[in-house]
């Protein structure tokens, strides 16, 4: 069952997220997705006020694998300590060498009651199936780059397949002018009075994804305000036309060649025990 309808991306903005945070829930935003190596934990902890708001965020620094844990608590202790929850750990990349490993610690995370879900970022279907081969619990999220330009059709078909919630980030495209500056979009959202951003959003929210906007405006957020996107109806021959936008128009990175040969030695290394 879908518990999250959207949340509030944070990267890569800091002390700028004073003038969206504490607003975001009152918009209907559910929760804030983080990052250890976004450096701004420790603000989220600082400005999220409703207890209600959830907060999502990422294991990445593989340096620490033997003090995971540890940087768990770490990450854990920045953002609780004015009484808001870490609701979720992600693991950032499917880490050659090691993100098998990794998840086993997740799944400690998860089994000893210390985070409420667990899940992956920019896996693919044949990443997850490798993962899921011997895992005690399964991924609950696969966080990946997803908009009409780049629909990752094969990874999505798995994890709905298998029960794997998808949260899309990045689905703007970085204000892809393919997107913002299309004839079809610019009609719909006249149509419907709203913003193509808003309309992007209706079309993730329809599909089953959970968008993740980043703003640091106020005003930006207000526009998102899920009370607005719910009044936004996009009938089928509307959804095929966006569909239809599909390009491989990645704008992110790639994750099957996103680390250099030298750190993936350095992965090997790690998981053997010599680093």
């Amino acid at each position: 069952m879908r518990k999250f309808i959207i949340g509030l991306g944070s990267f890569p903005y800091k002390k700028e997220l004073e003038n969206v945070l504490p607003r975001a829930s009152t918009l209907g935003f559910d929760f804030v997705d983080t990052s250890d190596d976004y450096f701004n934990e420790d603000y989220v902890g600082d400005y999220v006020r409703d207890n209600n708001f959830k907060v999502f965020t990422k294991f990445s620094f593989v340096d620490q694998f033997k003090n995971f844990e540890q940087h768990f608590n770490d990450s854990k202790i920045k953002i609780e300590k004015n009484g808001t929850e870490l609701y979720c750990y992600l693991l950032h990349w499917p880490y050659p060498f090691l993100y098998k490993k990794l998840w086993y610690k997740m799944e400690e995370l998860y089994l000893s009651g210390k985070v409420k879900e667990i899940g992956v970022c920019n896996f693919t279907e044949k990443q997850l199936m490798k993962l899921m081969k011997n895992c005690r619990v399964k991924p609950m999220y696969n966080e990946i780059e997803l908009h009409p330009l780049f629909q990752q059709k094969d990874t999505v078909e798995f994890c709905e397949k298998n029960d794997i919630q998808i949260i899309s980030y990045s689905p703007f495209a970085r204000i892809d002018k393919r997107l913002f500056e299309n004839t079809n979009l610019i009609n719909i959202s006249e149509r419907e009075n709203t913003s193509i951003a808003n309309i992007i959003l209706k079309w993730n929210i329809n599909k089953g994804y959970i968008p993740i906007p980043s703003t640091s405006k106020e005003h930006h957020l207000k526009e998102m305000e899920l009370d607005k996107i719910k009044l936004i109806n996009l009938d089928k021959d509307d959804m095929k036309i966006i569909d239809s936008l599909e390009c491989n128009g990645r704008r992110r990175f790639n994750p099957d060649t996103y680390f250099s040969f030298k750190t993936k030695i350095k992965f090997l290394l790690i998981s053997l025990g010599v680093l």
